[in-house]
C-alpha cells in the first residue's frame, strides 16, 4: 500500500476504567510528533476517564457494547493513513513511527505488532518471559494497521475480548504482520482482571469462540459510581489542556 507524500498516524486508545494510566500514554503519544490521538472509552467506564482524556487534549468518543466497537469507532474517525492502537499505561519508544514508516513501505506489510515488556520488578519481568514462551501474553501489545486495510468489513468485529487478535489472525491470511524491533513499556492497574484475561487466553486457542469468552470478561459497571462520574462529566465536559 503506497500513500503520497508523508505518512499521517493516528493513535487510538480503547479504554475501561483507566483513568490513572491514560495521561502518561497520551503525553508519550505526543512525544512522537504530530500525531492524532483518539481515546474510545467504554461506556462501563465509572471513574472519570473521559474527563483525564479531555484533559490530556486528546479527541475522546465514548462507545457502549465492548471493545470490538471501541475499535469500530476509532478507526472511523482517525484521519490517519496508519493507525497505531496502544493499550492504556503503556509507553512507546520515541523512534517506533520511523520504523513503522520503514515495515510500511514494503508493500505486503498490513500492519505490525511492538515487542513489549512489562515495567515494575524482576520477578514481572521473569513471568512475562515464562508465560510468552508458552504463547501466552501477560499484557496487551501496542500493533499498528493501515487504515484501509482495518475499515469496515475488513476490520474489527464486536467482540469485547480477544478482538485484536482476532483481526491480526485475518491480517496476516491477507497479507504480512510485521515484528517490530521497537520495545514498548507496558502498565496495567487492573490485576485480578488482567488475570483474567491472561487465562482466557488458554480456552481462545483451544478454538473457544471469542464471542463466548467475551460474556466471562465482560467488566460490569456500578450504577453507584457511574452517576458520580456521569455528574463530573456534565460539570465539566470539555476542559481543554490549557484550562486544565
Amino acid at each position: 500500500m503506497e500513500c503520497p507524500g508523508g505518512l499521517r498516524f493516528t493513535i487510538v486508545i480503547a479504554t475501561c476504567n483507566d483513568a490513572g494510566l491514560l495521561p502518561q500514554t497520551i503525553e508519550g503519544a505526543k512525544a512522537l510528533g504530530d500525531v492524532q490521538t483518539i481515546v474510545v472509552d467504554s461506556a462501563d467506564s465509572v471513574d472519570g476517564t473521559s474527563v483525564a482524556g479531555r484533559r490530556s487534549g486528546a479527541k475522546v468518543l465514548r462507545v457502549p457494547g465492548g471493545r470490538g466497537r471501541q475499535m469500530r469507532a476509532g478507526v472511523s474517525s482517525a484521519s490517519g493513513d496508519v493507525l497505531v492502537f496502544v493499550p492504556p499505561g503503556a509507553r512507546l519508544p520515541g523512534n517506533c513511527l520511523d520504523e513503522i514508516r520503514a515495515e510500511a513501505a514494503n508493500p505486503r506489510v498490513l500492519g505490525g505488532v511492538f515487542r513489549a515488556r512489562p515495567a515494575g520488578n524482576f520477578a514481572l519481568k521473569i513471568a512475562h518471559r515464562v508465560l510468552s514462551a508458552f504463547g501466552i501474553r501477560p499484557y496487551r501489545s501496542p500493533w499498528f494497521a493501515w487504515r484501509t486495510a482495518v475499515e469496515g468489513d475488513d476490520g474489527f468485529r464486536p467482540l469485547r475480548v480477544f478482538e485484536d487478535r482476532e483481526l491480526l489472525a485475518r491480517l496476516s491470511r491477507r497479507g504480512k504482520v510485521a515484528r517490530l524491533k521497537s520495545v514498548a513499556i507496558l502498565e496495567d492497574g487492573h490485576g485480578l482482571h488482567r488475570l483474567l484475561w491472561t487465562f482466557l487466553q488458554i480456552p481462545y486457542a483451544m478454538g473457544v469462540p471469542a464471542r463466548l469468552l467475551g460474556r466471562i470478561y465482560h467488566k460490569p459497571r456500578s450504577p453507584q459510581r457511574e452517576r458520580v462520574t456521569t455528574a463530573i462529566e456534565v460539570i465539566i465536559p470539555q476542559v481543554s489542556p490549557t484550562s486544565a
